[in-house]
C-alpha cells in the first residue's frame, strides 16, 4: 500500500517504483512510478502530483533521480551517451540536452565554475557529484563507473583498469569522486592511493595518502547500550540520524540515544530480514526507507506517534539572566534540546527548566525542540524572543572584574561570557592587560586569566 496508510501511526507499508527517490530542500520527494506512465511524480507530504515528461526525453534507461542545488530534478540515464534532462520546479518546465556532458557544459557556461560546483547530480551522493574548475573544466564519475573529464575542448574517459593498469577484471569501482588538485590535475582515490592525470604523463600514482571516507563512521559502534556493535545494515538520513537493522528490528540512533521503531506485535517488512540502503524524510515526518528488495522497493514508515510540539515560557530573573520552561505534547519519555541566537544545539536533557546567565545586551532568540521516545522531533522548533537591557561596556567590565574572583567557577564563567561578545570584549581585555602590567606587575594570576579570555576569543575566530 502507498501513503494512505500514513494516517495510522502503526501502519508500515511498502511501494515498488522505478529508479530511486530524491528529496528536495522543501522536504518534497520525487519518483518515477513506472516507465509506461511517462510522469515524474512529486510527493508534497499529502499526495503525489504528476508532471508529464516530454516526448523528447526517453525514460527507458533511467538510473537515478537527483535534485540539484537549484532545486531542479534530474532523471538521469544509465549510460552517459543518452539524453539528459531536468525539471525546473519553479517554472514547471523541462529542459532536454543531447547528453549529460552537454548539460554540464551548459551549467559551466551559464553559471561559471564556482557557482556550478554546487551542482549535485547522479545518485545524489558526493561520489557522483560533478566537479568544475577553471578554465572550463569538468570531471565526474559516470553510472558505468568511468572517470569522465572535459578539458574545455574535448571529453575523455577512463575505467579503473585503464588508470591502475594492474586491476583484475572484477575490480571496476572507485573509492570516491574524481576531483581536481590544487595544481589543476585530475585526481582519483583507488584503494587509498591517489592517482593524478596530466596530459604529458597520463595517470601516475601520487605519494599523497587519500583522505578518510566521510561515510566510514557509519559502520562503527552504535550509541552506548545500542542494539549491536555491528548492525546488519545501516544508513544515515539528511538530519544525521542513523538507521539500523538488527535481528529483524529497525532502530534509530540520534542525539546520543537509540530507540527501536517497531513493536514486536506489529507486522512489518523487516520481519523477514530486509536491510536498508537509504532513508529519506518528507516534510510531514513520513519516512521512506529504500531496501533494494525485489528490485527497487521503499518501505514507508509513518510517524511512530503524533510528532511532538514544544512551547517555551520565558521569565527574566535579573537584568542579564533568564529562566526558560519547556513543555511538550509528547507522552511518555522525552528529552529537550535548545540553542540561543542560531548557535549550536545543546546536548539533550530531560530537564524542562533551564537558566541562562550573563546574556549580552540586545535582542535574543531561543529555540527549543522535543525529542520523543521514538527520537522524533518537532517539524519546526519552538521560538521565544526576548530583550536584555544592559550596556555592553558596563557588563564587560563586570566580567573582567570577575576574573579576579576567589571563586574559580566564577572566573571560568566570566571567560565564557566574555567570549560571547568578542568584538567588545577583546579591546577591553587588552586594556586591562596593559593596566595590570603597570599597576600590578607581580600579579601573574590576574594576567593568566586575562590571557585565557583573550586566547579563547582569538581561537574562535
Amino acid at each position: 500500500s502507498e501513503l494512505q496508510t500514513s494516517q495510522s501511526p502503526t501502519a508500515c507499508g511498502g511501494v515498488l517504483y522505478y529508479g530511486s527517490l530524491a528529496r528536495d530542500a522543501r522536504g518534497h520527494l520525487w519518483r518515477v512510478p513506472n516507465l509506461a506512465a511517462r510522469t515524474l511524480q512529486e510527493w508534497n507530504g499529502q499526495s503525489w502530483i504528476s508532471h508529464s515528461v516530454p516526448r523528447a526525453y526517453v525514460l527507458n534507461r533511467l538510473s537515478h533521480l537527483s535534485v540539484d542545488a537549484r532545486g531542479r530534478v534530474w532523471p538521469l540515464p544509465d549510460f552517459r551517451d543518452e539524453k539528459a534532462a531536468f525539471f525546473d520546479v519553479k517554472t514547471g518546465s523541462w529542459r532536454v540536452f543531447p547528453s549529460l556532458q552537454k548539460a554540464l557544459q551548459e551549467e559551466l557556461k551559464q553559471f561559471g565554475w564556482r557557482a556550478a560546483e554546487n551542482l549535485k547530480i547522479g545518485d545524489g551522493s558526493e561520489y557522483s557529484k560533478p566537479r568544475f574548475a577553471a578554465p572550463g573544466r569538468i570531471v565526474f564519475r559516470s553510472e558505468s563507473e568511468k572517470i569522465v573529464a572535459f578539458d574545455g575542448k574535448i571529453w575523455r574517459s577512463w575505467t579503473r583498469k585503464q588508470i591502475k593498469r594492474d586491476s583484475s577484471p572484477g575490480e571496476t569501482s572507485f573509492d570516491d569522486a574524481p576531483s581536481f588538485s590544487e595544481s589543476g590535475n585530475l585526481r582519483i582515490n583507488i584503494e587509498g592511493q591517489i592517482w593524478e592525470w596530466t596530459p604529458d604523463a597520463g595517470w601516475q600514482a601520487s605519494d599523497e595518502a587519500a583522505e578518510t571516507n566521510p561515510n566510514e563512521g557509519l559502520d562503527l559502534v552504535a550509541p552506548k547500550g545500542g542494539p549491536a556493535s555491528r548492525p546488519e545494515s545501516i544508513a544515515r538520513d539528511d538530519s544525521g540520524a542513523i538507521w539500523i537493522t538488527f535481528e529483524r528490528q529497525l532502530y534509530k540512533a540520534a542525539f546520543g540515544l537509540w530507540a527501536p521503531q517497531l513493536s514486536p506485535r506489529e507486522r512489518h517488512p523487516f520481519q523477514d530480514g530486509r536491510s536498508i540502503k537509504a532513508v529519506l524524510r518528507d516534510s510531514r515526518g513520513n519516512l521512506f526507507l529504500e531496501t533494494g528488495y525485489s528490485g527497487e522497493e521503499t518501505v514507508i514508515l509513518p510517524p511512530r506517534a503524533p510528532l511532538p510540539t514544544t512551547r517555551i515560557a520565558v521569565r527574566k530573573t535579573a537584568v542579564d539572566r533568564a529562566e526558560f520552561a519547556f513543555s511538550t505534547t509528547a507522552t511518555g519519555k522525552h528529552w529537550f534540546r535548545w540553542r540561543l541566537d542560531g548557535g549550536a544545539w545543546s546536548a539533550v536533557s530531560t530537564r524542562s527548566v533551564m537558566q541562562l546567565r550573563d546574556l549580552p545586551g540586545g535582542e535574543h532568540k531561543l529555540e527549543a525542540q522535543t525529542i520523543d521516545r521514538f527520537l522524533q522531533t518537532d517539524l519546526s522548533p519552538a521560538k521565544a524572543s526576548f530583550r536584555v537591557n544592559i550596556q555592553a561596556t558596563q557588563q564587560i567590565e563586570s566580567f573582567i572584574a570577575a576574573l579576579r574572583s576567589p571563586d574559580y567557577a566564577e572566573r571560568e564563567a566570566a571567560v565564557v561570557a566574555l567570549s560571547r561578545q568578542p568584538q567588545s570584549a577583546l579591546p577591553a581585555l587588552r586594556r586591562a592587560q596593559e593596566r595590570s602590567l603597570v599597576q600590578s606587575p607581580d600579579n601573574t594570576d590576574e594576567r593568566w586569566w586575562l590571557d585565557a579570555a583573550i586566547q579563547r576569543i582569538e581561537n574562535a575566530r
